[in-house]
This record gives C-alpha cells, structure tokens and sequence, in this order.
C-alpha cells in the first residue's frame, strides 16, 4: 500500500500545481478582460479560441487524446470569458481568495 499513497501524493502535487497555474491564468484573464474593456473589444473572439486549440492539439505530446485536451480547454476558455465579463467581482467570488 506504500506505493499506492506515493502515487496519490504525486497526483496531489500535480493538482495543486495544476490548481495554481489555472488561478494565474484566471489573474491574467481579468487584466486581459480590462484591456479589452478599455479597447472596446468583445471577450469572446471564436477565431482566437479557435487558433488557441489548433495550436494545443498540434503540441500535445501526452496521454491525453486531442478531444480530451479540446474538451478541457473549451472549459478553461468558457471560464476565462465569465472571469473576463465580471472582472474583479470574479476574484470576490472566492471566500478562501487571499
């Protein structure tokens, strides 16, 4: 069982790394959102998502399958967009935000 717990640890490093990464992503988001803001651009630009998951699937290396990878990104995007539209108000959201 010893060796069972050391690949839930690695797993749960991962996560909080993964964790991390998609709250700075979030971060950049909201000050990409108030750029466009101030530009008025839309948020939502189908041809950039478009160009963002054509460029994933052609770097993807891993065990992931590209629809995987698409499924999970369209995710990400989707959320960017509400983190975009509400900007601040996003971050507030978050109770245990510090």
């Amino acid at each position: 069982m010893r060796g069972l717990k050391a690949w839930r640890d690695k797993i749960d490093e991962i996560d909080t790394g993964i964790l991390r990464l998609l709250s700075r992503r979030a971060e950049v988001a909201i000050e990409l959102g108030r750029l466009k803001r101030s530009l008025g651009l839309p948020y939502h630009v189908p041809q950039r998502e478009r160009h963002v998951l054509a460029r994933l699937m052609q770097v993807n290396r891993g065990s992931l399958h590209d629809r995987s990878i698409e499924k999970l990104f369209r995710l990400i995007m989707r959320e960017r967009r509400r983190v975009q539209e509400n900007g601040d108000r996003s971050a507030k959201l978050n109770p245990r935000r510090k």
